[in-house]
């Protein structure tokens, strides 16, 4: 190769790694925008639906299934309690929990869609055919908020704040939801 092929050479080989290191930055870029996508379309469905409210006080709500929603939100909140909290601190387990208990994942996964299709069963005489976009956006909102929590012990009790704090909105906001009046 002549001196001329070679420079050519390297400057295409410079051009392709430049667009691989800005290719990272723009799809971390990317994946934070929607993130913050998913958490901003979570806070609004809250406060205009007035959700937890509607769940907790409306009259439609299939108690039943309602009932379902919170056994198995319970067993979800034990579960993650125990993973984060007794397991490295109190039984001083260092060891991954899927390999120290391996039941755990498969009892997480049955709770946490029965979690799901009973909340969504719960709310539906109220929200109709919105009840799966709601409690679709609601997931993806409460797993998104991680990207802009620490990755520590700190981070995990901010994250159970945002649990809690959505919990609680019903008391700060002032209409009685906005999707479902006149129905």
């Amino acid at each position: 190769m002549n001196e001329t092929q070679e420079s050519i050479t390297k400057r295409n080989l410079d051009f392709e790694e430049d667009q691989l290191l800005n290719s990272g930055e723009n799809k971390q870029k990317q994946e934070i925008a929607e993130a913050a996508a998913w958490v901003i379309g979570t806070v609004y469905l809250i406060y205009y639906t007035n959700f937890f409210k509607v769940l907790f006080n409306h009259e439609n709500v299939n108690q039943l299934f309602f009932g379902i929603f919170m056994i198995t939100m319970g067993i979800n909140i034990a579960i993650a309690f125990y993973v984060t909290v007794i397991m490295p601190y109190i039984l001083k387990i260092k060891e991954e929990f899927d390999t120290y208990s391996p039941r755990i994942l498969y009892v997480g996964t049955i709770s946490g869609t029965l979690c799901f299709f009973s909340l969504i069963i719960c709310i539906w005489p109220v929200f109709k055919f919105w009840s799966p976009f709601i409690i679709f956006t609601f997931l993806m909102g409460y797993i998104n908020v991680a990207h802009f929590l620490p990755n520590n012990q700190f981070g995990s009790l901010l994250f159970g704040i945002v649990f809690i704090g959505a919990f609680c909105s019903h008391l700060y906001i002032e209409h009685d939801g906005l999707l479902h009046r006149g129905k």
